[in-house]
Order: structure tokens, then C-alpha cells, then sequence
């Protein structure tokens, strides 16, 4: 439970963060939305197999899909070692330090004094390079995590986990976020909105005098989710939320190959006894004579003074001792192996739905004994940081909200400052293919500079905005009159939109005399310009066109 009494050195802070965010919270109506329906139809069980009188196996395969049940699942298969070791990969690979900075999150703002003051907060007070992993990987463990966000005088000084099984989300029917409950009883809470509204007026956020619960505003929990199931799942689903059916029938299974490996495997010796000539009472007699000296041994018991008979099976280092008669064999023993139980098949089919639904490449887990070609090897790596980007989307969204929640605190309105939380691409081969577009878009627009203008290349092959594209040459025609060039096409306004010249792109393809005149004007003003790009460009298309005829 965090700090829920508004201490007296953050009470000022927290009063100016609350000011910002119910100012931008919207309440909605009370109708039924798609979320009430999914939800009622998301409590799971066994299934058919239930129907079919096998509760027991049932109980086992079955899938619960009620939010504790899943947690359960979840803690169940963070100890199998493959899924283990694929939650650290996701970690790993979205975690990663960025090699020119050395940090895991970065702020970019182009209000320098912003950056600077969420950097602050993020490395020094939060630490988030050090909790980030941690984080990560709560998130893709249970698909949810909840970080408290603990405010002070200097505006967000700390990130506090909550636990994701003891706290609730409360919205209300149309998906708005009202705030956070947190539960340290047992069981799930039931809270609605209406009570929730009532308990946010208990002084100190204390709901009951033994202060087994705790209420959260909205902008005080920061609440990261994988809504993988559907877009407007309250709770997230973890990234092994796939391989939860397979992970109970596995586990079955090697279970299953492993009891029989340790109950029927082992071998065992088969004696043959020679009783020909002795009566049936007799016979069974000498067989039992013969087995207690081999499997037994004899010692008296201290506690009654008798002799007695203890179970002392033969050591695999013990000899046998066999009489023969006339060199004829009349007792034989003969090793009896177990089934070698070599057929896991159904084992090996499973093994590789897991690992289908984990969506972590096999070689990344140490099974490379088809090692796969390298082109096939990166393909599986760029689809893998496709699914990582996914969670380091969500994790930014998050610290983001942190981010917003520190402005507000320090008396920053977070609607004007524009900042990105930004973190390094889980993957290098996909960082290079990003990088092999932009350089076949550079190889296009060199192809294409002799027959199109500048501002169509920026607009089109590189998808510039005329904001961009004027900020751009702005700075180009400043660094070539500082380096002492000559400027010639560095002016923004030798390669201006259509717009910009007073002619829109409809009345370029209209037929109207009026706007081929105004076409025809600005075209001669732009040739009758000596140090005009779009002049030279024209000129050269010109002649191209008189060529062109000339050939015909």
C-alpha cells in the first residue's frame, strides 16, 4: 500500500497534479458496452471433457480465464524452464541499452528545459534505467503492471509496484477510468463506480479502520497492459497467455514419460529355479528359500530379541552363486530390461506448440540442433522484434503518463510540452532493414531529381510535411551562408508547394483560361529568375518536350 495520507511535503503537489487531470477527465453514460459482454462470456472451464464424466482430467486441462485464475497460471509457468527463459528474453530485447547514450529510456523534447527536467526525474529520482527491466518483465509475465507514481516536492520522486494480483481497475460502463482499488485480502474485490466514488472520500484513502484496502485516482497508478484478447479488455493478457493450453497438457505428459521411466524402466533379473522331482508344497517351499536368501538378510531385532528377515535387495555390484549338477545348468538367471520408452513423439509435438506460442525463436532457447540459415535465422528475428516493439509500446505509454504526472507536479501544464519517451529497437537486423528503405528512398529521389521538383521528392519519396520541408531548406541555405556558398535552390522559395505560389492542385488539372493564364505567368516569372531551381527544372523540361517532338 502506498502512501496514501498526502504527506505535508507533496500535499501542494499533489493538490496542483489533481487540478490538471479532472480538468481533462470525462465522465460518460452508464450504457452496456461490448466489454460487459465479453467479460460475462470469459469465465472458462473444462469444457466438453466435463460433459464426458473425466471432472478429474478436466479439472487439470481446463482453462479458467477469471483474472486471479490466470495470475495462478501465470506464477505456475514462470517455473517451467523454457517459458522462464523466454519472459527474460522478452526483457532482454526490449530492455536494451542504447549504444551512444548508454541509456535504456531517453527523453527528446524540443523544449530543452522539459528534457532536461524529465531526464532528471526519470535517472535520478526514479531510476528507471535500474527498475525498467524488472518492469518489462512483470508486464509480460502477467500482461499487467501497476506502478504507483509517489509525488514530493520536486514533483515525481519514486515509482512504487504493486502487486498486479491485489489491485482492481474500476471504470465505469463505457471504458473511463475512474481509479484503482488496492485489495490485501483474499479473493477479488468487487467495486463499482458508484461506491468507489464514496470511497474516495474516506479521509486518507483508508477504506476500512484495518486499512485492508487503498484507493488510487487515476493519474496516481500508472497502469501498463497487453490487452492481446481485445481492444477493450480492462486487464492485459501475458505474452504466454497462448501457451497456456499446451503448458497443462505438456505438463501431463512429461509427467506421464518421466513416472514411467522411474516405475517400469529399470531392469530386473528373472530366476530360474530347478524344483523338478519335488511335490507342489515342496516346490514353492524351495522357491521361497531360494528368494529369501537372495533378497533378504537376517538379524536379530533389539526390540523382541527374535530373529527377523529385512528386505536387502541384490546391489548391481553383488555376484551370483548357482550349483550345477553333472555340468548340467539347472538354474539360470537372465536380465530382464525395461522397455526402452524412447517414443515421445507427442512429447517433442507439444514441446513445439509451446514454443509456436511463445513466439520466441528456438535458437534464442539454446535448441539448435536444426540450426537454420542465417537468412532464415534473421527473418525469425525481425518477426520477434516485431512482438517486442509491442510490449515496448506499452511500457513507454506508461512511463509517458509518469512523465505527464511530473509536469503537472511541477506546475506544468503537460498540454504544452510535446515530449517522446523513446528506447533503443529490440533488434539490430531490424534497425538495418529500417535503415535499406531509407537508402533505396535516397538511390529513387537521386534517380528522380532531373525530372521531378525538390518539394514533390521531399513530399512524396521521403514524405515530408511543408512544415518539415520549409524548416529543412531554411537550415540548408543557413549553413551554405555560413560556409560561404552560394545559395542558389537553397531558398525556400524556389521549390514553394503549388499552394504557395498562388495556385492550388485542382486548378492545376482544370481547363479554366483564367488559371492557365495564372500558370502561364508564374511559369515566366520563375524562368525569367536566374538562381530559380523550379527555372532550371522547367527549362530542362522544355527541352525535353522539344526533343521529344522533334523525334515524332
Amino acid at each position: 500500500m502506498g502512501d496514501m495520507k498526502s504527506n505535508a511535503k507533496g500535499g501542494f503537489a499533489i493538490d496542483f497534479v489533481r487540478s490538471f487531470f479532472d480538468r481533462d477527465r470525462h465522465r460518460l453514460d452508464n450504457s452496456i458496452s461490448t466489454k460487459d459482454l465479453v467479460r460475462a462470456a470469459s469465465i472458462g472451464g473444462a469444457g466438453g471433457i466435463d460433459a464426458l464424466g473425466m471432472n478429474g482430467i478436466g479439472e487439470m486441462l481446463g482453462l479458467d480465464n477469471r483474472r486471479l485464475h490466470r495470475f495462478s497460471d501465470y506464477e505456475s509457468m514462470d517455473e517451467y524452464g523454457d517459458i522462464s527463459s523466454s519472459l527474460d528474453i522478452y526483457s532482454d530485447d526490449a530492455t536494451q541499452v542504447d549504444g551512444e547514450s548508454g541509456k535504456t529510456v531517453w527523453i527528446t523534447c524540443q523544449d530543452e528545459d522539459a528534457r532536461v527536467e524529465l531526464e532528471r526525474m526519470f535517472h535520478k529520482d526514479v531510476k528507471i534505467d535500474e527498475n525498467v527491466w524488472e518492469m518489462t518483465r512483470t508486464l509480460c509475465k502477467y500482461g499487467n503492471d501497476f506502478e504507483e507514481i509517489v509525488i514530493g516536492d520536486s514533483g515525481v520522486v519514486g515509482l512504487n509496484f504493486l502487486p498486479p494480483a491485489t489491485v482492481k481497475r474500476i471504470e465505469n460502463n463505457r471504458g473511463g477510468l475512474l481509479g484503482f482499488v488496492q485489495s490485501f485480502g483474499i479473493g477479488d474485490v468487487s467495486v463499482d463506480s458508484k461506491s468507489f466514488e464514496k470511497m474516495k472520500l474516506e479521509k486518507g484513502g483508508a477504506v476500512s479502520p484495518s486499512g485492508d484496502m487503498a484507493v488510487f485516482d487515476d493519474w496516481r497508478v500508472s497502469h501498463m497492459r497487453l490487452r492481446s484478447k481485445h481492444r477493450e479488455s480492462m486487464y492485459g493478457w501475458a505474452v504466454t497467455e497462448g501457451a497456456r493450453w499446451v503448458w497443462r497438457r505438456l505438463m501431463l505428459l512429461e509427467d506421464a514419460v518421466l513416472v514411467y521411466k522411474l516405475t517400469r524402466s529399470p531392469s530386473r533379473y528373472a530366476f530360474y529355479i530347478d524344483i523338478s522331482g519335488l511335490p507342489k508344497n515342496e516346490g514353492e517351499r524351495a522357491l521361497e528359500k531360494v528368494k529369501n536368501a537372495m533378497k533378504k538378510r537376517k538379524f536379530v531385532n533389539p526390540k523382541t530379541g527374535k530373529l527377523d528377515l529385512r528386505y536387502s535387495p541384490l546391489a548391481f555390484d553383488e555376484d551370483f552363486f548357482l550349483g550345477m549338477r553333472n555340468g548340467q545348468e539347472k538354474t539360470r538367471v537372465e536380465t530382464l530390461n525395461g522397455p526402452a520408452y524412447q517414443q515421445v513423439e507427442d512429447v517433442q509435438y507439444f514441446l513445439y506448440k509451446l514454443y509456436a506460442a511463445l513466439k520466441v525463436p528456438r535458437a534464442y532457447l539454446g535448441y539448435d540442433e536444426n540450426m537454420p540459415s542465417k537468412a532464415t535465422l534473421s527473418q525469425e528475428d525481425v518477426r520477434f522484434a516485431r512482438t517486442v516493439l509491442r510490449v515496448q509500446r506499452e511500457v513507454i505509454g506508461g512511463l509517458h503518463k509518469v512523465g505527464r504526472v511530473h509536469l503537472a507536479a511541477r506546475r506544468i501544464d503537460p498540454a504544452s510540452v510535446d515530449f517522446q519517451v523513446k528506447m533503443t529497437v529490440p533488434s539490430a537486423i531490424f534497425e538495418l532493414g529500417q535503415m535499406e528503405v531509407r537508402r533505396a528512398r535516397a538511390d529513387l529521389a537521386a534517380l528522380m531529381e532531373r525530372h521531378v521538383s525538390l518539394y514533390w521528392l521531399l513530399s512524396n519519396v521521403y514524405g515530408l510535411s511543408d512544415g518539415e520541408i520549409e524548416k529543412i531548406t531554411k537550415q540548408k541555405a543557413a549553413e551554405q551562408k555560413a560556409a560561404g556558398q552560394s545559395s542558389g535552390g537553397g531558398n525556400f522559395e524556389s521549390f514553394q508547394p503549388p499552394e504557395r505560389m498562388g495556385i492550388t492542385e485542382k486548378e492545376l488539372f482544370k481547363g479554366n483560361k483564367e488559371h492557365e493564364k495564372r500558370i502561364a505567368e508564374s511559369v515566366k516569372k520563375e524562368l525569367n529568375r536566374g538562381d530559380s531551381r523550379i527555372g532550371l527544372q522547367l527549362k530542362e523540361t522544355g527541352m525535353l518536350l522539344r526533343e521529344i517532338l522533334a523525334r515524332k
